[in-house]
């Protein structure tokens, strides 16, 4: 579907449960690959100016619908059952520059996006970031650490 992401790759669980979106979930879907496409390309821009190497983006968690998302713990308002979260993190490990990229970038594109979460850090440096492009709530902007 993308040119980096795919629809299978963003529904994807180990759970064995049933994690097929919806025609609406679906549509979100495909508008947060274009998304993330685009964070795609210029993170892996910055990573060959600065020699990080691959600017490969792993998805940990894309969609999730009721069942899976209940089985894993996920937020009951999370905007990963609507197709319109990610949990992301950088294939070359360099996830605090990722973290550091992407607060950027929201800002310098004047992205329209729900929320982009630092997860579960050590030493600041995050595990994954989830970046959401709408929700239940709209266009929140919020940018935050979660511990």
């Amino acid at each position: 579907m993308g040119k980096y992401f795919t629809i299978d790759e963003l529904c994807a669980t180990d759970t064995g449960l049933d994690n097929t979106p919806n025609e609406l979930e679906l549509n979100n879907i495909k508008e947060l690959i274009k998304v993330i496409d685009e964070v795609r390309e210029y993170w892996t821009i910055l990573c060959n100016l600065n020699k990080w190497g691959s600017g490969a983006i792993t998805v940990n968690s894309g969609f999730r619908s009721e069942e899976v998302n209940k089985a894993i713990g996920g937020a009951k308002e999370s905007e990963h059952k609507l197709g319109f979260a990610v949990d992301m993190k950088p294939s070359n490990g360099r996830n605090k520059e990722f973290w550091d990229f992407m607060v950027e970038y929201v800002k310098v594109k004047q992205l329209n996006f729900s929320q982009l979460i630092n997860e579960k850090p050590k030493c600041n440096i995050p595990s994954w970031i989830h970046f959401s492009i709408n929700g239940n709530k709209g266009y929140r902007k919020q940018i935050f650490t979660l511990v």
